[in-house]
């Protein structure tokens, strides 16, 4: 017999205000929890667990990618060489159609050249381009 154990809980996500992304979150569990069945009736009383110890599993949260809210870039945030994320703008001729990371190989007067990773160029807004950490 298959049962779920619903533990309420919060939510810890720290926010790098200089950088515009959220760097780290954790899952902080409550005390109580309560044991459903799969079709949602409440169980009444904990189950009788046939192990010595009750047992225990991990609340590991996936952490977030580094993706700012808004990119705050200018032609002079990022050099040559660095490693980018570059995600799709609103523009009418904006030719990223996907978010993808890559390297900046050229910055001129308007745009970031950044190669992806088969070796496509593309020209892009600043405020496309994001730092990678």
């Amino acid at each position: 017999m298959l049962i779920n154990k619903i533990t309420p809980g919060s939510v810890i996500q720290t926010y790098d205000i200089e950088k515009n992304v959220f760097t780290v979150q954790k899952f902080v569990a409550g005390y109580e929890c309560t044991w459903k069945t799969m079709e949602g009736e409440t169980l009444l009383r904990t189950p009788i667990i046939l192990t010595p110890i009750e047992p225990v599993l991990n609340f590991d949260m996936v952490q977030p990618k580094p993706i700012p809210v808004r990119s705050t870039a200018t032609l002079d945030t990022f050099k040559v060489g660095d490693q980018v994320m570059v995600m799709p703008s609103d523009e009418p001729n904006d030719e990223v159609t996907n978010e993808f990371c890559g390297q900046v190989v050229n910055a001129d007067d308007m745009y970031y050249t950044v190669q992806d990773q088969q070796g496509n160029c593309f020209d892009c807004w600043p405020t496309q381009v994001y730092g990678i950490d």
